[in-house]
């Protein structure tokens, strides 16, 4: 009774520093992972165009508009058709019926497309990516791939 046991390791500065690497890569991971899917900061307008560039759109750093809304409580078959487009990205404007929120729109640097960002207390709840040509189409916030859609 009352015996400890111990357990001893030797691991070499090169495993160690391997197993160290490992553990703050994973913090490193889970950390954006657990932020990106329940909070994206933005509060300033860096925060903003950094979650744009993040994207892979290339925009003039300065805002083109700001805009102050109120998110409905009751949805018309617009908004619901556009709340669609959101969960697309992985947002959805449900949680916010009700609440003041304002809208940042900034011009990719060709001039094509209009990104239009949701912020409400500071985080960012949505938007779109809109074509601002005749034809244009308005598109989910999604990294802008190869296939441009």
């Amino acid at each position: 009774m009352g015996e400890i046991m111990r357990l001893y390791f030797s691991l070499s500065r090169s495993t160690l520093a391997a197993v160290l690497a490992a553990l703050i890569l994973a913090v490193i991971l889970f950390g954006t992972v657990k932020s990106s899917s329940f909070h994206i900061s933005g509060d300033t307008n860096a925060k903003r165009t950094e979650y744009i560039s993040s994207l892979y759109y290339e925009i003039d750093t300065c805002t083109v508009y700001e805009k102050k809304i109120k998110i409905p409580y009751t949805f018309s078959d617009v908004y619901e058709k556009y709340n669609e487009l959101q969960t697309k990205a992985g947002f959805d404007l449900n949680k916010y019926k009700g609440k003041s929120a304002t809208v940042y729109g900034y011009s990719t640097k060709d001039g094509e497309k209009l990104i239009n960002l949701i912020v409400c207390d500071g985080k960012i709840i949505g938007g779109d990516v809109s074509d601002i040509s005749i034809s244009g189409r308005m598109l989910p916030l999604r990294r802008y791939g190869k296939d441009k859609t």
